[in-house]
């Protein structure tokens, strides 16, 4: 696809974002689903729910916190992917969208790892697509079936619809984790976190 019908492309998909995020929503069900983005099988005692933001610094300092603290605790803990890109981050509805088209070709948590580790490039950059493309590249992508997934109206409507389902039970910042109708926002409430599903998990 050439530069100039990139940039056709974006001015449409911004149009589109602009008037799915807007539009009101009736009924979301907030489940946890299979076919999900999910660490952890169904048989673990505990399912967290994390909301997060590719472009929010604490978002990215969480994960190395929380990646150990599933590595501790091996088949105890199931952990669902949301997304829930902040409006005050520019970039941040594109690299869902990024990560979500890597998600139809199963490969969502390798994306979603190099996002958070490049996290510094590519917010600073002035055009993403290119890094979103090298990532899809780097992870043996079908680059043609991505580009055609990232202009798809069905990933945007997914990325909204997680997070209008974070909305709806009261978040409106980035890092949360949810477990059952417990929600912890922010890296202040990582022990809180902690300790909560340390006690589902001894119960």
């Amino acid at each position: 696809m050439n530069r100039y019908k990139w940039v056709g492309v974006v001015l449409t998909v911004v149009l589109v974002a602009s008037v799915l995020l807007l539009r009101a929503v009736n009924v979301y069900d907030l489940t946890y689903k299979e076919e999900g983005k999910v660490r952890g099988g169904p048989s673990s005692v505990v399912t967290v729910v994390e909301y997060s933001d590719f472009q929010c610094g604490m978002c990215q300092e969480l994960q190395p916190i929380l990646k150990k603290f599933l590595e501790e605790h091996p088949g105890k803990i199931r952990l669902q992917f949301k997304h829930f890109p902040l409006n005050t981050h520019e970039k941040a509805l594109w690299a869902h969208i990024a990560a979500e088209s890597a998600h139809k070709q199963g490969k969502f948590w390798e994306y979603h790892d190099l996002l958070y580790q490049s996290q510094n490039t590519w917010v600073q950059a002035q055009q993403t697509l290119p890094y979103f493309l090298e990532y899809a590249k780097k992870l043996g992508l079908d680059l043609e079936q991505f580009e055609s997934d990232f202009i798809n109206p069905e990933i945007l409507e997914t990325v909204r619809n997680e997070k209008i389902s974070g909305k709806k039970i009261g978040l409106f910042r980035t890092p949360t984790l949810v477990v059952g109708d417990k929600i912890f926002m922010g890296l202040d409430q990582m022990n809180e976190f902690k300790q909560y599903v340390l006690d589902r998990i001894n119960e």
